[in-house]
């Protein structure tokens, strides 16, 4: 696989909201709620995003390593071929998502409500 380009992960109100092949790390973005954001092979690479709220968006065949999502909450949100490696989602939400293909290695509680 090539290498993904640098990117700095985006704040809500950033437009574009779409994103390919980026590799976003060493960044927290806590209790902010993301709407309608598409991201495909992408890679989130401690990635802190603490009681965040993210609202249909998509994460199209993306990596997330050692990112930090207790109290996240996604909502009509896909996952389609994404993998999560070393991840916390304590208390993590993930109502009406689809998590087609998805893969977790040694990743902290999945709580589904």
């Amino acid at each position: 696989m090539s290498t993904r380009a640098p990117a700095n992960f985006p704040s809500p109100e950033t437009e574009p909201k779409a994103y390919a092949g980026r590799h976003f790390m060493d960044e927290r973005k806590d209790a902010q709620e993301y709407s309608g954001f598409t991201f495909e092979f992408c890679t989130f690479e401690k990635i802190g995003i603490r009681n965040a709220k993210f609202t249909h968006c998509v994460f199209k065949h993306c990596e997330f390593k050692d990112c930090y999502m207790v109290g996240a909450r996604f909502e009509h949100c896909s996952f389609l071929g994404s993998y999560f490696e070393r991840c916390n989602f304590s208390w993590a939400e993930f109502p009406s998502s689809q998590l087609d293909y998805t893969r977790f290695y040694q990743c902290a509680p999945i709580l589904v409500t």
